[in-house]
Parts: C-alpha cells; sequence; structure tokens
C-alpha cells in the first residue's frame, strides 16, 4: 500500500508550472523589446501588451488543468485510505480542502 502511494504522489504536478511557463515567455519578450530598443530596430508598439493578453488565458486553464490532474490523484489517495481504515481497524482521513479551483 505504501508503494501505491508513493507512485501516486510521484504523478502530481506543481500548481506554480503554468505560470512560471508564462513568466519565462513574458521575460523572452520582454528581453527582444530590450535588445530592439538598444540597437534602434524597428519593434512593434504593444507586443508586451498583447503578449500578456494572450498568456493569461494560458495560466487560468494551465492551472486549471494541473488542478483537476492532481485531484484525480487525491481521490486514489482517498480510496487507499479508505482500504488501509479497513485492514488497520481504525480511522484514516485524508484532507484536501480547496483542492479544485474556484470557477469549477
Amino acid at each position: 500500500m505504501v508503494l501505491q502511494l508513493q507512485s501516486i504522489l510521484k504523478g502530481y504536478w506543481s500548481v506554480l508550472l503554468p505560470l512560471s511557463l508564462t513568466i519565462a515567455a513574458l521575460v523572452t519578450v520582454f528581453v527582444s523589446m530590450a535588445i530592439n530598443f538598444f540597437f534602434f530596430t524597428i519593434f512593434p508598439r504593444g507586443l508586451f501588451a498583447v503578449s500578456i493578453v494572450l498568456t493569461l488565458p494560458m495560466v487560468i486553464y494551465g492551472h486549471h488543468f494541473v488542478v483537476k490532474k492532481n485531484h484525480a490523484l487525491d481521490l486514489e489517495i482517498k480510496t487507499l485510505c479508505a482500504q488501509l481504515s479497513l485492514d488497520a481497524g481504525m480511522d484514516v482521513e485524508y484532507r484536501t480542502d480547496w483542492t479544485l479551483c474556484c470557477f469549477n
């Protein structure tokens, strides 16, 4: 049972993954804007604002995807805890408050 739990726990994704990828994309846009500014090349104005508007849905959807994936793993852990509770003859409780997005 411990091995099953360890394999489930290895499947968890970090909730910060979509945010960190988006920050990396925005830093790339900012650096390219700075390079274009210092070398006096033509760079479309407002590209940074457009990139923010385009990446915001990516952050929201990415966070939603990760939370839904982790919630499925939480359900598997609850099943293991119920099985352990029956096998050991004691109460085992797995607490996962606030694991889903608030807009579900």
